[in-house]
């Protein structure tokens, strides 16, 4: 497993970072319309709040109000009985989030993938890497905290 310091490491590199051990490594080429450092700025800022305060303190509340009012309302009681009752393919691959449903697949018992740093290519593009343990693992959370932040996934290579 990564430890917390490892995780900051990550998400603070200016560069691609060497895999760990047991790691797969996996490539993404962000795009978008505005200066490409601030979507990654704003990104791994997310998840720096993240890394860098303890999961019991975690609420909507530690996250910025910019991010935050991308998401979709909290369901109601109805609702979560229902997504409850759904699949796990059907749970990670939903991109029709809430704040405290995207919060918990950052969890570290539930986390699929590390940030693990990033290659700027041009004003517009960046490359950014992941890790995960697990070759099948969603990226739909993933996919959501790039554009939330303005960026677009253009490439992916595994």
């Amino acid at each position: 497993m990564i430890s917390k310091k490892e995780e900051l490491l990550g998400i603070e590199a200016a560069s691609i970072l060497e895999t760990p051990e047991w790691y797969e490594e996996y490539l993404f080429s962000i795009e978008a319309n505005e200066p490409i450092e601030q979507v990654i700025q704003r990104a791994t800022s997310i998840l720096h709040i993240l890394a860098s305060t303890e999961e019991e303190a975690w609420s909507p509340q530690i996250l910025p109000e910019w991010f935050v009012s991308k998401f979709s309302p909290e369901l109601n009681e109805e609702e979560k009985r229902q997504y409850l009752q759904r699949s796990y393919e059907d749970k990670v691959n939903d991109e029709d989030w809430d704040v405290l449903g995207w919060m918990y697949w950052r969890e570290s018992e539930n986390k699929l993938w590390y940030w693990w740093g990033t290659n700027m290519k041009s004003d517009n593009t960046a490359v950014v890497a992941l890790v995960a343990e697990d070759e099948l693992f969603s990226t739909s959370d993933f996919k959501f905290l790039v554009e939330a932040c303005g960026g677009n996934i253009r490439k992916l290579s595994w």
